[in-house]
């Protein structure tokens, strides 16, 4: 018997598992790929490694949640972060640099759109008022009292609870050019301005302009495979290629669970705990994992809720590095110029690939540690949907894959003459990628979409059976590294609050 099992091993899960095996617990995690960490890993191709997905983690700040989780969990004696100077914006004939920090982001801005200052200066007022806010929130989740405290000691965040990002923008500025560049990375949290909620952006774009961004030397399988240490080094077991087929309930509790090697479907076998922690997607827990009529209570409160988007990745290795191309910047968003307006980013995020926004990655302005010397890497990604790959045969998908490579490369290559001719191996990721290393549904990379009726508080989805707990990007807080560390840190505290309360009174 453990005392917790945790399903899944990506950052949510690890995150839950190593704070609840250094507390004292016996920790059982499953994992039903070869490797930890989800969407925190990498690859290797020739001597090159491939980071997944991290582009940047915001903040490490003192006033950063994840700090204070960091330092729990030993990362900041295991783990190098390097950090990452500034941002690219291309949109049209424009070329901005933007620094890191509010002051120096601030001030760049206002030198460009002088007559739009005051709205500059009050978007970050708000943006950082609201991350600070955010921050004192428990991990563990909002409670009675959070919502009884919040007109004093949240007075912006309820504010802006209903508000998404594009209404925000539209309320403080005119200029479409700048309202573009208050929101570059919007693809960070969703596909649309004008339905991501602002809360939630401002959490983790106040927490870049507070800490900045950095990024995992060696790539985030480094941060993955620390905390699966951790859980290991205080007792608990992770355990790989193991495929959990059922969440066991008992008297209206879980119980345990089944899982099965991945690949071959034999080697089942029962574990049994006190405490299920699903790191996996919600809706896969309701469908495949818990019995009836608990699934079904399950899907029934998250049935109205959206999924977020998926992204399309092109993984690229390079003979040399692309500062000897003239690049000197580790991350260019690259606006499509056929966007003039943001309220015009959503139809674009479901162009063409052509035609489609972009984010290019040059993992060599850092001391990454992904290739060898005079090699480099790089990644071109773009926001995604299931139904672009969906019911195509094996060779039409192979097809299409070769077709976005090329048309994604030499987007590339005119912004930065002569990537394409340096490109040693090159390798596409669609959503459907994405959906079988993770089995998330549709691919999506964020979970549930943030949305306003989606975000914060509305996010806490209760488990239909008791001592059943979630940890992942579907649950509250919500996607990105930060959000599923975090989730996985609530759901462990949850776990130890639930345990504390349960013990006997000391005797006088």
């Amino acid at each position: 018997m453990h005392d917790t099992i945790v399903v899944g091993a990506g950052l949510g899960g690890l995150t839950a598992g190593a704070k609840l095996a250094t507390a004292g617990q016996d920790v059982l995690v499953l994992e039903k790929h070869t490797i930890p960490g989800g969407y925190a890993t990498t690859f290797q191709r020739g001597e090159c490694e491939f980071e997944v997905s991290l582009h940047e983690i915001d903040g490490l700040d003192e006033g950063d949640a994840k700090r204070e989780v960091f330092a729990e969990l030993g990362v900041f004696d295991a783990v190098e972060f390097e950090p990452v100077p500034n941002y690219r914006v291309r949109h049209g004939d424009g070329d901005v640099t933007l620094p890191h920090g509010r002051e120096a982001m601030e001030a760049a801005l206002v030198e460009a759109f002088p007559e739009e200052a005051a709205g500059i200066e009050r978007f970050f007022d708000v943006v950082c008022r609201i991350r600070e806010e955010i921050s004192e929130f428990p991990m563990s989740g909002g409670s009675l009292r959070t919502l009884l405290t919040a007109p004093f000691t949240s007075p912006t965040l309820l504010r802006y609870r209903k508000t998404t990002l594009g209404e925000f923008l539209d309320s403080l500025v005119d200029d479409e050019r700048l309202k573009l560049l208050l929101s570059f990375n919007y693809a960070y949290y969703n596909d649309d301005p004008y339905t991501l909620a602002l809360p939630f952006f401002a959490a983790g774009q106040g927490s870049y302009l507070a800490g900045g961004g950095h990024y995992v030397k060696g790539g985030s399988q480094a941060l993955s495979d620390h905390l699966a240490s951790v859980v290991e080094d205080a007792g608990g077991s992770v355990e790989l290629g193991r495929l959990v087929t059922d969440i066991l309930v008992e008297d209206g509790r879980a119980t345990g669970v089944r899982h099965e090697k991945t690949n071959t479907g034999t080697d089942a076998r029962t574990d049994r705990a006190r405490t299920v922690v699903a790191n996996g997607a919600i809706p896969n827990v309701a469908e495949h994992l818990l019995p009836d009529p608990h699934g079904a209570d399950l899907h029934a409160e998250i049935g109205d809720f959206e999924r977020g988007p998926s992204l399309t990745t092109l993984y690229l290795a390079f003979e040399t590095p692309l500062c000897e191309l003239g690049n000197d910047h580790y991350s260019t968003f690259v606006v499509d110029e056929s966007v003039d307006a943001l309220s015009e980013t959503a139809t674009n995020s479901h162009a063409s690939f052509g035609r489609r926004s972009f984010a290019f990655v040059d993992y060599s302005q850092v001391a990454a540690d992904l290739a060898p010397e005079g090699q480099s890497t790089g990644t071109v990604a773009t926001l995604d949907e299931w139904d672009n790959w969906a019911g195509l045969t094996d060779e039409e998908y192979r097809q299409k894959k070769a077709h976005v490579k090329d048309v994604l490369l030499r987007r590339l290559d005119e912004q930065i003459p002569g990537a394409a001719d340096a490109v040693a191996h090159a390798e596409l990721a669609t959503p459907k990628t994405m959906h079988r290393y993770t089995r998330n549904p549709g691919g999506a990379v964020y979970g549930f979409a943030q949305t306003p009726s989606q975000s914060l508080l509305n996010r806490q989805i209760r488990a239909p059976v008791s001592d059943l707990y979630f940890a992942s990007a579907w649950s509250f807080p919500g996607g990105g590294f930060s959000g599923a560390i975090l989730s996985g840190y609530g759901a462990a505290s949850n776990v130890l609050q639930r345990d504390s309360r349960a013990e006997p009174a000391a005797a006088d």
